[in-house]
């Protein structure tokens, strides 16, 4: 039993496991709060002992502020709707490279995290913003749809 388990776990690093990742944008956004605090007071940016108010308040600031249709586009619903998905091999990349970070390297971005979404509107399609986009991008219209 023990060597199942071995060779499935094996398996699963090799080829990008999206094992336990973020499926929608607010578990993604949810989860790079709670490991953004976590390396703030592994670096000593922040208490150990405010570790936890740290991802009480970006939680709260998540859910009122960015989340809901940021800048006008709602990512969410376009995610509800089929027209982008959370890369979930990439999520765990991404989460993974800012937990493990150096301290030094406080403004430095994983590279995973610029891949977090995939985009599934074809050439062509109606899109709402350049995220959808399978490949190309989205020119937008006046009227905020485009194609």
């Amino acid at each position: 039993m023990v060597r199942c388990w071995v060779s499935w776990w094996a398996v699963a690093l090799l080829s990008g496991c999206t094992c336990g990742a973020p499926q929608t944008p607010k578990d993604l956004e949810h989860a790079q709060v709670a490991v953004s605090c976590s390396w703030a007071a592994k670096c000593g940016l922040i208490g150990k002992s405010e570790e936890a108010a740290c991802r009480a308040g970006a939680d709260r600031s998540l859910d009122l502020y960015v989340l809901p249709a940021a800048g006008g586009y709602d990512l969410q619903a376009a995610v509800a709707a089929g027209r982008v998905s959370v890369d979930g091999a990439a999520a765990n990349e991404c989460l993974d490279e800012t937990k493990n970070r150096l301290c030094a390297n406080a403004w430095a971005t994983p590279s995973a995290c610029g891949r977090l979404y995939v985009g599934h509107v074809a050439i062509g399609g109606a899109c709402q913003g350049p995220l959808e986009c399978a490949k190309g991008f989205c020119q937008l219209t006046s009227t905020c749809a485009g194609t």
